[in-house]
């Protein structure tokens, strides 16, 4: 379906009601289960974040906030040309441009 479809507009509310920021959650969500891209721990360098759903997945799954006391402590950055409001254990440089 085209992103104004029914099925889109489905995985939009979803999101919403799960508290992610956008239904791009659900496409990293899918292929980390996969593929285990994201293990705590980790750096990601999220480019093109806004409005920040990947980088909220990205922060529960590398342990970035350090909500696990038993998991080592990630980090997440995202850059965008866009504003991005605030994440908790996420670092968000905008507007920047990773092409400069």
């Amino acid at each position: 379906m085209f992103p104004g479809g029914s099925v889109g507009k489905e995985f939009a509310c979803t999101a919403k009601a799960e508290g992610y920021r956008c239904r791009s959650a659900f496409k990293l969500l899918e292929m980390n289960e996969r593929q285990q891209i994201l293990r705590p721990g980790l750096r990601v360098l999220d480019c093109g974040a806004a409005p920040g759903a990947r980088s909220q997945v990205a922060v529960q799954r590398v342990n970035a906030a350090g909500t696990d006391p038993s998991a080592p402590v990630g980090f997440v950055l995202g850059v965008d040309l866009l504003h991005i409001f605030p994440l908790e254990g996420a670092t968000f440089l905008c507007p920047a441009d990773v092409t400069d």
